[in-house]
């Protein structure tokens, strides 16, 4: 049941490329009603109608998966009965409606060997089989559709998400959308730090950037972001970390990456201080050593208090009479 209702988050309705549409109005009411029952039984009506008609195939795939979306609210053998239905339907289909029928039940591959009728058909004659239209300009044929839902459900390695993803990147080598070509080469980047003990090196990100140097597309800011993310985290240089921060905030600061570069910028730049310290259980009046932890900050005022006998906020704490308080220098 995992692997075929994981497909449900996409909200899919095909009705874009079935013939003799029925109107799901209904459906949806039920649906939304919670007549969960009732709204499988008006699929279920038109499926046995559709399935038996020439140049219905379509429509019946459509009221196949209706079934399966009301079935899921209710029925524990789902699975069993939707992919039954699938499979009856698999040797009237066409060829795009076969490689859909595939990707329902999770098989990946046989979609894939109608890769050629994929790659031709305009994602807007499936458009809410894309998690309802929300990311149509980032997979714009039904071929991108099917591989990102390979990468994102189906059982690959990291190395094979790579793979796909590069497959992807070249498909759109020739694309005039840098927008979409940026969207792609951030997640193949994205797969190859997934990668175990392969992550690539800033001169990768450097060259991804270099690529779209002359780019008005914002989504260059998430390369900026990953970049400064590398240099943070894998090569502990602060320093170049907020570099590539402030490039990308000075270009595109109210885009996706330019907001994640302005909350690294001021996770790292802003002043912060932690203590800690060792607790003796076994020796309760033994003297405590008190770890400081700071950053971007020259100087720590220091006071010792007198533990309140109730709660009290910082505000509070702060007007305590001070047993001792001093101020240090910090490097």
């Amino acid at each position: 049941m995992k692997r075929l209702l994981g497909l449900l988050i996409f909200a899919i309705t095909i009705s874009g490329f079935a013939q003799g549409q029925t109107d799901w109005s209904r459906f949806d009411r039920l649906m939304a009603d919670g007549s969960y029952k009732s709204a499988y039984a008006l699929a279920e009506g038109v499926y046995d109608k559709c399935k038996a008609e020439s140049g219905k195939s379509g429509e019946a795939l459509l009221a196949a998966y209706n079934m399966t979306l009301a079935a899921a609210n209710y029925q524990e053998d789902v699975r069993d009965s939707a992919e039954a239905r699938y499979r009856e339907l698999l040797p009237v289909l066409e060829p795009l409606e076969k490689a859909l029928c595939h990707a329902f039940l999770g098989e990946y591959d046989s979609a894939l060997v109608y890769s050629e009728v994929l790659k031709a058909t305009p994602v807007e004659k499936i458009k809410h089989f894309c998690d309802g239209g929300k990311t149509m300009n980032m997979t714009p044929t039904a071929y991108d559709v099917v591989v990102t839902m390979m990468q994102d459900r189906g059982e690959l390695t990291p190395r094979q998400r790579v793979e796909w993803q590069q497959r992807l990147c070249d498909f759109h080598a020739a694309d005039q959308d840098d927008g979409l070509r940026i969207w792609h080469d951030w997640r193949l980047l994205d797969y190859m730090e997934q990668v175990p003990n392969h992550k690539p090196g800033l001169a990768v990100y450097q060259q991804y950037i270099n690529k779209y140097r002359g780019t008005k597309s914002g989504q260059l800011a998430a390369l900026y972001q990953k970049a400064a993310n590398h240099c943070r985290w894998q090569r502990k240089d602060l320093v170049q970390a907020v570099r590539y921060c402030d490039t990308a905030l000075a270009r595109w600061p109210k885009s996706q990456g330019g907001v994640e570069c302005a909350n690294m910028r001021s996770a790292i730049t802003s002043p912060r201080i932690e203590f800690s310290r060792e607790q003796h259980f076994l020796v309760p009046q033994r003297e405590e050593l008190m770890g400081v932890g700071y950053a971007n900050l020259d100087r720590l005022h220091l006071r010792i208090i007198k533990e309140p006998a109730e709660y009290m906020n910082s505000a509070q704490l702060a007007k305590q009479k001070a047993l001792r308080e001093w101020t240090v220098d910090v490097p």
